[in-house]
């Protein structure tokens, strides 16, 4: 049941991960495609200034031509004029007809010399205008391609650095997943993003849904481990009125290879969570029980005699003689890297097998029979005596 439980919770995570990272990327895939769509629509309207520009210059162009001809057709009409006036010079009098083209052909110049200022002055005018209005129109689009590249180089930045606060609360999300999946029965609460008291409070209850206890985790997903967690647990305990705290984090104490306690919180990574969870949960379960047979002692006697000789408590005390003798291998292993407290933990491990048996020797003694037997508890004299020497 535990691979079974293992496994389904390596999918859940997974899956979350999956579905989170699908979001993102389907989010971040939505807003390039809007910044690559205005980038496009910024090229094609620089395209367009462009070729106004160019159709501005010919328009020049084309009116410089026309003030050209309009010179030479000026210039035709004169000399037109002046060959109709040396006509009529034939017929009047030198001197006058003289005179009177004089003024003619000064009044004309003046005209002309007006009409081309004026030409001029208008052409550049609207010349001026059309440039100016181009050049702030180039000029915002030119903003607006740097503020839609600066947001895409920061959407790009974000995806690819991933969100903190998302792969927090994928592993918050793991941890009541793996809870609700594996005790239906029992109360799993989410805290709000925000408010205070950790991040998933685990209500145990029993057969009967009677509460046992409270649970709180606190889920840490950093890079290096920090003692004030442990004061902010506490406080949030009391006001979730919580009877042990977890914290759950990747990053472990420096003075703790593996899960344990600091000043009563425990400490575990995620995969430890796992194992954790069910051993803490069996703890407050049996502590109820306690005190409900305290309660009505007379009446629960003969409950704790057929759990005492039946298969659940065999199997329970085989399952921590197993996980303890596990611990135990690997500690051996670590030996290399942590000889220090190779010696404190084996001597812990020791006393706790020793108790176990201890424990397992004397329902034995008290029920005879009816216990049954546990290899891993089933030792020789030698290995009692070298228990006792080790306590």
């Amino acid at each position: 049941m535990e691979e079974e439980y293992a496994e389904k919770n390596a999918r859940v995570i997974l899956e979350a991960g999956e579905k989170a990272r699908a979001v993102a990327e389907k989010e971040f895939s939505t807003r390039l495609k809007s910044a690559e769509a205005d980038a496009a629509e910024k090229a094609k309207r620089l395209l367009e200034a462009e070729k106004n520009a160019i159709a501005l210059a010919e328009r020049e162009k084309d009116l410089s031509l026309k003030l050209e001809h309009m010179d030479m057709e000026v210039k035709r009409q004169v000399l037109a004029a002046q060959a109709k006036m040396k006509a009529d010079l034939e017929k009047v009098a030198y001197e006058k007809v003289s005179l009177e083209f004089q003024e003619r052909e000064a009044t004309l110049q003046q005209q002309q010399e007006a009409l081309q200022i004026a030409l001029k002055k208008e052409a550049a005018k609207q010349v001026e205008k059309a440039r100016a209005e181009e050049q702030l129109k180039y000029a915002e689009l030119e903003k607006r391609y740097e503020d839609q590249k600066r947001l895409a180089d920061e959407m790009q930045r974000k995806a690819g650095q991933g969100s903190m606060q998302l792969q927090g609360e994928v592993q918050e999300l793991a941890i009541e997943t793996f809870l609700s999946g594996t005790f239906p029965k029992d109360g799993v609460e989410e805290i709000a993003k925000g408010a205070k008291g950790g991040d998933v409070l685990h209500t145990v209850l029993n057969g009967f849904g009677t509460e046992c206890g409270r649970i709180l985790y606190e889920s840490k997903r950093t890079k290096s481990f920090s003692k004030d967690w442990i004061a902010k647990l506490k406080e949030d305990m009391r006001l979730r009125q919580a009877d042990l705290g977890v914290i759950v984090t990747e990053a472990m104490p420096a003075e703790m290879s593996r899960f344990g306690q600091i000043d009563g919180i425990w400490i575990c990574s995620l995969s430890e969570f796992q194992s954790v969870a069910p051993l803490l949960r069996y703890t407050l379960l049996r502590i109820g029980e306690v005190i409900a047979t305290q309660e009505n002692k007379g009446d629960k006697m003969q409950l704790l005699y057929e759990y005492l000789t039946g298969n659940e408590f065999r199997q329970r005390v085989e399952a921590i003689s197993e996980a303890f003798t596990q611990m135990s291998a690997d500690l051996h292993r670590e030996r290399a890297q942590a000889e220090a407290n190779f010696g404190k933990r084996e001597k812990q491990l020791q006393k706790v097998l020793l108790n176990t048996a201890g424990l397992y020797g004397e329902v034995q003694g008290i029920a005879g029979g009816a216990v049954q037997s546990i290899r891993s508890l089933e030792m020789g004299q030698d290995d009692t005596i070298s228990l006792r020497e080790a306590s």
